[in-house]
């Protein structure tokens, strides 16, 4: 139900967000890792396939069935990996110039 009826109205939104959250942690800006790692796994959790909740004693509740990361992969692990590559090439051609070599590598060494 929440794949067919709420998720592609915010399909965008939340891709967008979660990128934002990220490219903070990679500026060492505070963010919540713990909401980043969940959005996250909801990508994977929605493509469970014969999908039950199971509660689970000091953790609440868990998504079990047989995982397919077609809808991580598709929703989340390509569009992820464009931004990284995006992201990256555009500090890599900053720093070239705006750096010399030294400084380059040790920006580099910190992301």
């Amino acid at each position: 139900m929440f794949n067919e009826q709420f998720y592609p109205h915010v399909r965008v939104t939340l891709l967008e967000k979660l990128f934002e959250e990220i490219k903070k942690d990679r500026n060492r800006e505070a963010v919540k890792r713990d909401i980043i790692k969940r959005v996250i796994q909801c990508y994977v959790d929605m493509g469970l396939a014969g999908a039950k909740t199971m509660r689970v004693p000091n953790a609440g509740f868990i998504w079990h069935g047989d995982k397919k990361l077609d809808h991580y992969e598709a929703e989340f692990e390509q569009h992820f990996l464009t931004f990284s590559r995006e992201e990256f090439e555009k500090k890599a051609n900053l720093w070239l110039s705006t750096m010399n070599c030294p400084e380059y590598l040790n920006e580099a060494d910190k992301a």
